[in-house]
């Protein structure tokens, strides 16, 4: 079975007028080195998941999941709400070898965001979930899917309850398809975006919703302007 066989089994269905996307679409800044091009304006803050480093450990025999700071205080960096994690493993010839997870919530953060929204809605609360429709594995002969454009990107979206969400992305699942790389609520109160590109994740909110994610344990989560630029233009 493919991806949408598995996605509609679980719960997921296609969302065909993606006009439910617009209110996203004409927030966004218009610069797309833009943190608030990514996750529209308005929002009253801001912040920045850094997806865990995908490594070895216990001598190369099993995998690690472990944040940035593990590494960053090992090579004496403080990491700041735009660190890239280049200036992190150029200080260590070691760390060259290992990276973050890419283009999506790594398998310890996105069930621990899915966590962290259980407390805030109701188990029934539907969710809208986005793929970029350039590299999911979800299409189907003889099946078109509509696409909603948002940033630089065209999203295959789906909707889904909160519960099934959960369900589908459980760390102990099994599941093995990718995290959405766009998640809202129906009532748009906050919003998670993952540029298919960028080791991070990028989510805005109300204040108190933003503060407790930054709390959220085992989320790495650093604050960030909406104004701030991750973009290799602006690497250091």
């Amino acid at each position: 079975m493919g991806m949408y066989g598995e996605l509609r089994e679980r719960g997921f269905d296609l969302v065909s007028d993606t006009s439910v996307a617009d209110w996203a679409s004409r927030r966004q800044s218009g610069d797309l080195h833009r943190v608030d091009f990514q996750v529209p304006a308005g929002f009253e803050k801001y912040c920045r998941i850094l997806h865990r480093v995908h490594g070895p450990s216990d001598g190369g025999l099993s995998d690690s999941f472990l944040p940035w700071s593990d590494y960053a205080q090992s090579v004496g960096l403080a990491i700041r709400p735009d660190t890239r994690w280049y200036e992190i493993s150029r200080r260590d010839l070691r760390l060259r070898s290992i990276s973050p997870d890419v283009g999506g919530l790594d398998k310890i953060s996105g069930p621990a965001y899915l966590e962290f929204i259980v407390e805030r809605l109701p188990a029934e609360a539907p969710i809208f979930a986005g793929y970029w429709d350039g590299i999911q594995p979800q299409h189907e002969p003889g099946t078109s899917f509509p696409t909603a454009r948002l940033g630089v990107r065209d999203y295959v979206l789906f909707r889904v309850s909160l519960a099934a969400l959960l369900d589908a992305f459980r760390s102990e699942s099994g599941f093995l398809f990718d995290f959405p790389a766009l998640l809202w609520p129906e009532n748009k109160s906050w919003y998670l975006s993952t540029e298919v590109d960028y080791n991070s994740t990028l989510v805005g909110g109300s204040e108190e919703f933003i503060d407790a994610l930054l709390a959220h344990e085992p989320i790495e989560a650093l604050p960030i302007g909406p104004d701030i630029d991750l973009t290799y233009r602006a690497a250091p």
